[in-house]
């Protein structure tokens, strides 16, 4: 073979290399949106929507024991007190979470300031009850106890404004719930707990 035609026969194989390699690459796409529909994430549209169970999972209560603050009444949109007429007789009801520091029977001074307005529309020289009570959590005695120390404490702060009232001081611990402790299925019901964490101003109507 001439030098001439060995050439030509070299170069055409180099051709014929590079034919059959560029068929594996994969051609570019005549569409503009295909790389990027490739990595975009998903659209609002697209996305899963929330079912109810989704939203009562990641729904939560607070609870002051799981707090590392007091809840304060100053900041709280829960009312510190709500009045009922039950049986003839007439019901203040004081949240404890609001009077009291978790497990504490000191009365807050922001409470004490605003009970000149709680008792104004108890009749003079009237006699009233104060009961304490507390939710299921911890042991009877302990409850009883506490209840019976914060139902004072109230007691104490109402004759220091209204000297003129006669006052009975109970303690009823757990006895008295307003509201279910449990749920149901006996899982824990904080909303409910928090209801029963009360201190009871009472007088016949």
């Amino acid at each position: 073979m001439k030098k001439t035609q060995l050439i030509i026969a070299v170069f055409g194989a180099c051709l014929l290399g590079l034919g059959a390699s560029s068929t594996v690459a994969a051609e570019p796409s005549s569409d503009p949106t295909a790389s990027a529909s490739a990595t975009a994430p998903p659209t609002a549209s697209e996305a899963p929507k929330a079912t109810t169970k989704m939203i009562q999972d990641a729904t939560f209560a607070l609870d002051p024991t799981d707090a590392s603050f007091d809840l304060d009444v100053g900041d709280s949109t829960v009312p510190l007190n709500t009045s009922s007429s039950e049986d003839g007789k007439e019901v203040i009801r004081l949240v404890s979470d609001l009077l009291f520091g978790f497990g504490s029977a000191e009365l807050s001074a922001a409470a004490s300031a605003q009970l000149p307005t709680i008792l104004a529309g108890i009749p003079q020289a009237n006699p009233i009850q104060v009961n304490g009570h507390t939710d299921s959590i911890g042991d009877d005695a302990s409850n009883l106890t506490l209840s019976q120390q914060r139902a004072q404490a109230v007691a104490t702060a109402i004759t220091s404004v209204r000297p003129d009232l006669v006052i009975t001081v109970n303690g009823l611990g757990e006895a008295d719930p307003v509201a279910a402790n449990s749920n149901p299925d006996g899982s824990d019901n904080p909303l409910g707990r928090a209801e029963n964490r009360r201190v009871e101003i009472i007088w016949e109507g």
